[in-house]
């Protein structure tokens, strides 16, 4: 299995940076994870390592439930700016915001 190794004390992991939605084509990303213990050794090294088996192999995407509204401005085509203020309208959101908005057209 390719991928990223990260060992935790305890039993939560949370990554330093938000995990992705999508690739660089805009597909949805499938994330996957698994998780074994790592035993006492008798020792006061950490060789040898006494390991567990690695659990069944899980996978999850970040998707939204549905598609933002109550975006503000709204298709605005006329009027310049010289500073952009993005908000979100009230009951936009149920649990998130979004750590970053991509603007650009739907084609």
């Amino acid at each position: 299995m390719s991928g990223t190794t990260v060992k935790v004390n305890g039993t939560q992991y949370a990554p330093a940076v938000p995990l992705a939605r999508v690739d660089n084509a805009g597909g949805v990303l499938t994330w996957k994870w698994r998780v074994r213990a790592e035993m006492y050794n008798g020792t006061s090294t950490t060789s040898p390592e006494v390991t567990g088996a690695w659990s069944p192999e899980r996978e999850f995407q970040i998707t939204w439930a549905e598609a933002p509204s109550n975006l503000v401005p709204v298709n605005e085509t006329t009027t310049i700016h010289s500073e952009l203020l993005f908000s979100l309208g009230p009951g936009a959101w149920r649990r998130e915001v979004p750590s970053r908005v991509r603007f650009g057209s739907l084609g």
